[in-house]
């Protein structure tokens, strides 16, 4: 039996791998649809076949990635049905976090609970204000999971990442082509912190409200785009 270091060692390969599998399949280095084998993985990244296996079925767990019968796997292609019914999901769990606020911090969020949430908002807005993209996914991931676990838990956190994560793997192939997109990207992480503290709920909905129908009217062009042509 392993030893209790190697089986921690192990797991933290496994994490580290996923998470580097993750950052490519965010940022389209690794894009919708493309196949690859364990194999293939270890040799990205200079690592053993066993801890590459594990993070690949833990990222088919989550739906990044397929399954492809005796051939691998295949990073997960979406749709525009996919990602409305993330949005949807996104919305539904954010309104659930925040109607649990009022009863359980009335007067807001003490400045020391902040801290980490409110240098994640400001890395998130400058990078915003800059318009690049794999600096924007980076930022917004950091952004989100900090303060989706200050709003509910881990577990919940984990599983609205996991949204963001499949949400910006449809879009960032998408928007690519328009960057540096300065002006275009929501940038209002400071306000929503700073309602927070305030202990502002009415306010804090209406920036999430606010911040939805922004992502939601955001793609509409990019779907115009993408709409097979009726001539």
């Amino acid at each position: 039996m392993p030893s209790g270091y190697a089986l921690v060692h192990r797991s933290s390969l496994r994490e580290q791998i996923a998470r580097a599998l993750r950052d490519d399949m965010v940022t389209g280095r690794l894009p919708a649809g493309e196949r690859f084998t364990v194999r293939d993985i270890a040799e990205r990244y200079g690592v053993s076949a066993t801890p590459v296996r594990e993070a690949l079925v833990e990222l088919a767990a989550l739906q990044l990635v397929e399954i492809v019968h005796h051939r691998g796997f295949q990073v997960r292609q979406q749709t525009w049905e996919d990602f409305d019914e993330i949005l949807d999901a996104r919305r539904v769990l954010t309104e659930g976090m925040l109607a649990s606020l009022p009863g359980r911090v009335p007067d807001g969020f003490p400045e020391g609970e902040l801290t980490t949430v409110r240098r994640r908002a400001m890395d998130a807005r400058r990078a915003a204000e800059a318009g690049d993209v794999d600096v924007m996914v980076v930022c917004d991931l950091r952004y989100w999971w900090e303060l989706n676990r200050l709003l509910s838990n881990r577990r919940v956190a984990d599983f609205a990442d996991n949204l963001r994560v499949l949400a910006w793997m449809f879009l960032v192939p998408r928007v690519r082509p328009f960057a540096p997109l300065r002006g275009h990207l929501w940038g209002r992480q400071m306000e929503l912190v700073e309602g927070l503290q305030r202990g502002d709920w009415a306010a804090v909905a209406e920036e999430m409200r606010a911040y939805h129908r922004f992502a939601a009217e955001g793609v509409a062009p990019l779907r115009e785009r993408s709409a097979p042509s009726s001539s």
